[in-house]
């Protein structure tokens, strides 16, 4: 509700992005987008953190970004590894 309400105030569109894992929830566009109001101005999609993490990657090379990959790489949900990478 929040990013709707900034996002009219300022004039922008706004999309809500649901994260999941590559191959999860692949019909959450239509089962929870069905519930909202959307247009050109709001929208709701689902996006993958492989996929994030596959642009980043583009990115984000330069040695100064070493912190962030060994903060990525180590992060787990119950101890596995919160999404393939590579």
């Amino acid at each position: 509700m929040i990013g709707c309400l900034l996002a009219a105030q300022l004039d922008l569109p706004f999309w809500l992005v649901n994260l999941v894992r590559r191959g999860d929830e692949t019909s959450i566009e239509h089962d929870f987008g069905q519930f909202l109001r959307q247009d050109k101005g709001y929208q709701f999609r689902r996006a993958e953190w492989e996929g994030l993490f596959e642009a980043l990657c583009s990115v984000l090379d330069g040695p100064e970004d070493e912190r962030f990959w060994n903060y990525v790489q180590t992060r787990t949900i119950c101890f596995q590894p919160v999404f393939k990478q590579g």
